[in-house]
């Protein structure tokens, strides 16, 4: 064999062997999880409560705590007083977090500020006195922080499930006053009190929260059912319990141009399984665990 042929067969050889390993090289790019949502950047995450298994739930402490911990958002709950305050806590009774009978709303704010919020407390970490805060004590927290943090507000109903009168003013009029429209979304299993937030305040994104009774119903008929019902309310953002949340649903969500979020995701293995999909948001009790796992 010359000279010459040998070197057409290396020649040949060669760009052959480069086309493999760039071939190789897009497959194994196509594998890797970017962790990124729909808008190209990272998943943002929030801090549920404040990161309820790291502080006592819905307290300053575990707000700063959540904010400490490097989340992009926290998450909070808010109900009215027997005098039209907006109370930060979950459940519409007192009890669970004070160990005191009776429900927010029949209670005024100066009465409630008098518990103490850590009755539901058992992880670790000495905590002193944790006082109910309100909305407003909540977001004067973060305009002092010294990087961004975002909100994520849910507007709970009352202990018979009914909408608070003029709770959607009271939030919208606090977030303008700190200047924290543009950086707040509010989101609710209340579909008629997102609908109501987006008459007073078109400005402010909203957020649909599904829960597994949403899902009996409607959900029946199917995951582009489900997907379709949600974007007919005109939200920008579905939030579902993440044990809910499969693939074929995701692609539903995405189809109807939703924004997608997960909660409460508490472990690794599923908190990788979720990110994997390229969720928008992810809520969790453990803010630590998502600065471990998300970028």
């Amino acid at each position: 064999m010359t000279t010459t042929k040998l070197h057409r067969i290396h020649t040949v050889a060669a760009s052959a062997a480069t086309v493999l390993v760039l071939s190789l090289m897009l497959i194994l790019l196509s594998c890797v999880t970017t962790h990124e949502g729909a808008n190209g950047g990272a998943i943002t995450k929030v801090a549920h409560r404040g990161g309820s298994l790291l502080a006592p739930e819905n307290t300053l402490a575990a707000f700063q705590r959540g904010i400490d911990e490097g989340c992009d958002a926290i998450e909070l709950d808010v109900h009215l007083s027997r005098d039209g305050r907006l109370i930060v806590m979950h459940d519409p009774s007192l009890f669970r977090t004070t160990a005191v009978e009776g429900y927010v709303s029949q209670w005024s704010a100066a009465e409630i500020k008098d518990l103490d919020a850590r009755a539901s407390w058992r992880g670790e970490g000495e905590y002193g006195v944790q006082r109910v805060p309100t909305l407003e004590e909540v977001l004067d927290l973060i305009v002092r922080q010294e990087r961004h943090v975002e909100l994520q507000v849910e507007i709970k109903t009352d202990q018979k499930d009914r909408r608070y009168g003029g709770i959607e003013e009271a939030v919208v009029n606090a977030l303008r006053s700190y200047g924290l429209i543009e950086r707040t979304v509010i989101i609710s299993f209340d579909f008629p009190t997102l609908l109501r937030v987006r008459e007073i305040e078109p400005a402010l994104r909203l957020g649909a929260l599904v829960n597994r009774k949403y899902l009996e119903t409607i959900g029946m008929a199917g995951p582009a059912a489900v997907a379709a019902s949600i974007a007919d309310l005109g939200v920008e953002y579905v939030a579902i319990n993440y044990a809910y949340l499969s693939q074929k649903l995701f692609d539903e969500f995405r189809r109807s141009g939703l924004l997608i979020g997960a909660w409460t995701v508490n472990n690794e293995k599923d908190i990788r399984r979720i990110s994997a999909m390229g969720v928008d948001f992810i809520t969790s009790d453990r803010p630590d665990l998502l600065r471990e796992l998300l970028p």
